[in-house]
């Protein structure tokens, strides 16, 4: 079990400094101890359920992966596979304080927008096949 509770400790830590996060800035969100989490990270302590949900979360990585390293590392969330611009544009947007609020309005408008008529356009392809195969 501790060579799992190692590999289950590294992928953590790569998630969290992936985020750019610090031991104790993901103890904060977690509402944990900095010292829980070097042990999880070291491969001290295996992390419970609970807690591997929490930081599945927090991280947007999959349980599939922080568990086994199999799969893709990132958790597509709302955005899915936008989540990387969104991350680029906040980061841009702390840059230039003034513009934040109506620089974000802007941009979430057009990625809804735009995740939107995604949608549509594979819900006629879809049921353009049904049509075809009924």
């Amino acid at each position: 079990m501790t060579k799992k509770k190692n590999e289950v400790g590294e992928r953590i830590k790569k998630a969290r400094e992936a985020r750019g996060l610090k031991q104790k800035n993901l103890a904060g969100i977690l509402g944990m101890n900095r010292s829980n989490i070097s042990r999880m990270e070291s491969g001290n302590v295996m992390p419970k359920i609970g807690t591997l949900l929490k930081i599945k979360d927090t991280l947007h990585v999959s349980i599939d992966w922080l568990l086994t390293g199999q799969g893709v590392m990132e958790s597509l969330g709302i955005f899915g596979e936008y989540n990387e611009d969104i991350r680029e544009m906040l980061e841009n947007m702390q840059k230039h304080r003034r513009v934040k609020h109506a620089v974000l309005e802007f941009y979430l408008t057009y990625m809804a927008k735009k995740i939107k008529i995604k949608n549509e356009v594979k819900k006629d392809n879809d049921n353009n096949e049904e049509d075809n195969n009924g």
